[in-house]
């Protein structure tokens, strides 16, 4: 009897857990969105604030989720928002960009400002998808996902088109030196056009699903939380 008290009260635990889930999932998907958008700014302002160690802290971490190259990244504090590589060249030298021409570790100064930690396409990506997700939010059940053909005519040919073009040519150098190919390095326009388009393809298409399955979901959960009927309590009584 005690095993199966155990039993039922984690299954109602559960079920608490997945009817409040069910309801909230989207507001906990835009908070962690937020959150994850919004390090990345807060990195350049603790650096012009004199506070380079926190900062640090932050571009280290989210070096492992995006590359960070400073050419394909906004900044803040500085002449321009964004940079080309030869830019930045011309504005702190070869030599003060680490791993040059892949400077990733290269964070920014006073003269050209520090760099946000994602780059120009995961912040049109994520941040649109959190846009989206505010949108979402004021239609919910009443939303159809969009088609998978336009998911990937919107979403995924654009940005397979400019970032795969300009990764093959910056491939095809090594790979057939003979060629006389020039790398193409696509532009923050781009980059941001084809990073929002993903971000907005890629919400459209799997809200709306996720809404439909978390409805289940609660339904399920709230059946099993209520409470047994009446002739069902007797019979179980006569048991």
């Amino acid at each position: 009897m005690e095993s199966d008290f155990g039993v039922n009260h984690v299954a109602s635990f559960a079920d608490r857990i997945s009817v409040w889930l069910s309801r909230h999932w989207l507001a906990v998907i835009n908070v962690m969105l937020a959150v994850y958008i919004g390090l990345p700014f807060l990195a350049p302002a603790l650096e012009k604030s004199g506070h380079p160690l926190p900062a640090q802290i932050i571009y280290t971490a989210y070096r492992a989720l995006c590359h960070e190259l400073p050419q394909r990244s906004y900044f803040l504090y500085g002449e321009k928002p964004a940079y080309t590589l030869q830019e930045l060249a011309d504005h702190v030298g070869e030599a003060n960009l680490p791993l040059y021409p892949w400077p990733s570790p290269f964070n920014g100064n006073e003269q050209v400002g520090y760099k946000v930690a994602l780059c120009q396409r995961d912040l049109a990506i994520y941040g649109t998808l959190l846009l989206s997700g505010l949108a979402f939010s004021r239609v919910r059940s009443r939303a159809r996902p969009l088609p998978f053909w336009a998911y990937v005519l919107i979403g995924i040919i654009p940005m397979g088109l400019d970032g795969g073009s300009q990764f093959i040519s910056y491939l095809l150098p090594g790979l057939m030196p003979g060629l006389g190919s020039v790398p193409r390095e696509s532009t923050w326009v781009l980059r941001t056009i084809t990073g929002a388009a993903f971000g907005w393809a890629t919400a459209w298409l799997a809200y709306p699903h996720l809404q439909a399955a978390f409805a289940e979901i609660r339904e399920n959960s709230i059946a099993r939380l209520a409470p047994p009927a009446p002739h069902a309590l007797s019979l179980d009584r006569r048991k």
